[in-house]
């Protein structure tokens, strides 16, 4: 149940120091364990990083090297 609270949040944006303080972990290494991404998710923050070079450089797509 801990792991999909953690997950949830991680997935809806909350970041790890908040997550690490909801769960009352004195460090990040047990929250980590906790706050898994699904693969869509990491997808996503690989998009993010084409919408930025495409905006700074107008070159090719990030996630055509990733794929």
């Amino acid at each position: 149940m801990r792991h999909h609270f953690a997950s949830r949040l991680a997935m809806g944006g909350v970041d790890l120091n908040t997550i690490r303080e909801l769960l009352g972990h004195s460090d990040y290494t047990m929250t980590l364990r906790y706050a898994h991404l699904a693969p869509e998710f990491k997808l996503k923050a690989v998009e993010v990083l084409d919408v930025a070079r495409e905006a700074a450089m107008g070159g090719s797509k990030v996630l055509a090297l990733v794929r």
